[in-house]
């Protein structure tokens, strides 16, 4: 899963694979990871890592 932007402790990425759903990014932080649909922006899911 490539990183697109680091922005501090932020990691902007994306699966290529994810095609069956809208334009989206993962944003990763420590042991956590939102998933947000571009158009509109919208949060579509929060998930802690343990």
């Amino acid at each position: 899963m490539p990183t697109v932007l680091q922005v501090g402790p932020y990691s902007f990425i994306f699966f290529s694979s994810d095609q069956q759903e809208p334009a989206h990014i993962h944003v990763k932080r420590d042991r956590k990871l939102a998933k947000y649909w571009l158009d509109p922006i919208t949060l579509v899911g929060l998930i802690h890592l343990n």
